[in-house]
């Protein structure tokens, strides 16, 4: 087979492209320009791949830029690495080094990205804070008054 572009003699071709015509000019991997990573102002949770979860700002940060990761179909990555620095305490910069294969040749590809921290409250500090109720507990005694004792253990089991 040969190159349709520069004519190169080449058994491995993408799209009738030898693997530099086929890389030149394209960007293999990106990252969205802007993320919106939602925290809880009250649990101080992160938002992240459908579920509120618990950890370190940074790792938040570089977990939402990821998912937002998108590459070409002709492409295998292998390695990503990814670095946040603060803008202000609720921007950051997140800088990524991402490794990706095409066939049998690596290619290293830089991008960035900034995640930006949205304030929010979650579904469970919401019913909290408002005082939201499943249900309600009657608890009542053979005897007119329920002994301080029996109480104060209903309150901690509850």
């Amino acid at each position: 087979m040969f190159c349709v572009k520069c004519g190169k003699d080449d058994r491995n071709t993408i799209r009738g492209m030898c693997i530099s015509c086929f890389l030149d000019g394209r960007q293999i991997v990106a990252l969205a320009e802007r993320v919106d990573l939602e925290r809880c102002t009250n649990c101080e949770e992160f938002f992240l791949r459908g579920k509120w979860l618990t950890m370190p700002m940074d790792e938040a940060v570089e977990m939402a830029a990821e998912d937002t990761m998108v590459r070409i179909p002709e492409a295998v990555i292998s390695d990503v690495a990814l670095n946040s620095s603060e803008l202000d305490p609720r921007n950051f910069s997140v800088f990524g080094e991402i490794i990706a294969n095409i066939d049998e040749v690596s290619t290293r590809t830089q991008c960035s990205s900034v995640v930006r921290v949205k304030n929010t409250v979650c579904k469970r500090c919401s019913r909290q804070l408002g005082n939201y109720y499943e249900s309600t507990l009657q608890i009542r005694s053979s005897s007119k008054e329920l002994e301080e004792s029996v109480r104060d253990e209903i309150v901690r089991e509850g």
